[in-house]
């Protein structure tokens, strides 16, 4: 009986060796059991469209799930107590000088969202009408403050300043919400079993709780502690810096050699 005939271009890739025409994946349980270099990683998820797609829509939903912004929302009325539309409103931050410019809707409703927190003026004009200037408009981080207008009808062209006061009670969302100030971190002490770490205040927020088990400083470069909010995974935190997400920055490679065994 003859044998078949091995074809030509057949090869056979041992488990662990690289070799010059193609590089070896891991397994997902030597990726799960071990150490694994970031490019390895990167092409083993690269190689695998579904489970590259899982990935990136658990990182958009985390993403989403946090927030550092605030809101504002109000409705404006004529002296009769008719809503007013088209009313030009303008949102101005007393610290860094942005301009948000938006308008009421047919209900005369207005909603402005992701406002950094800080101190806003609140500007209202609308043809027919008094313009109003409302200073020392408070905008709290994860909260949306609810400021109503009535306008009064234009007889001269005097405007009428008014002095917000602080909301005694959040009753426009449902959320729960704590700020960490700056002046909290710079004068609370901040040592932890990873060094200086201001995520070690995050105990002082009600309802956290550290892990079982911190993260192990190989799998954990950058020393971030993990928490457990209102018994939530800590898979599901999100820290940003001016806006930014910074979980997980990665600090890119600029070299890259592979071992190749014979």
């Amino acid at each position: 009986m003859n044998r078949p005939k091995r074809p030509e271009n057949l090869r056979i890739y041992r488990p662990g060796v690289l070799t010059e025409s193609r590089e070896e994946f891991p397994s997902w349980n030597q990726i799960r059991g071990g150490f694994t270099p970031l490019s390895t990683m990167v092409s083993y998820l690269w190689s695998r469209p579904v489970l590259l797609l899982i990935l990136l829509a658990i990182i958009v939903c985390n993403a989403h799930t946090q927030t550092i912004y605030g809101g504002l929302t109000g409705t404006v009325l004529d002296p009769t107590g008719i809503p007013i539309q088209n009313a030009s409103v303008t949102i101005r931050s007393v610290e860094t000088g942005v301009v948000i410019s938006i308008s009421t809707n047919d209900h005369g409703l207005y909603t402005a969202n992701t406002l950094v927190p800080g101190v806003y003026t609140v500007s209202i004009n609308v043809s027919g009408f008094s313009p109003v200037r409302v200073t020392g408009v408070v905008v709290a981080v994860n909260a949306t403050r609810q400021l109503d207008e009535t306008l009064s009808l234009a007889s001269t062209s005097d405007q009428v300043v008014v002095t917000a006061a602080s909301p005694a009670l959040q009753t426009e969302r449902a959320d729960v919400s704590y700020e960490i100030s700056t002046e909290m971190m710079e004068n609370l002490p901040t040592t932890s079993t990873t060094g200086r770490n201001f995520q070690s205040l995050y105990q002082l927020v009600p309802g956290a709780t550290p892990p079982a088990e911190q993260n192990s400083a190989s799998g954990n470069p950058q020393r971030s502690q993990a928490t457990n909010v209102n018994g939530t995974p800590n898979i599901a935190n999100s820290t940003k810096i001016d806006g930014a997400i910074n979980t997980y920055p990665w600090v890119p490679f600029d070299k890259e050699e592979d071992c190749v065994k014979g």
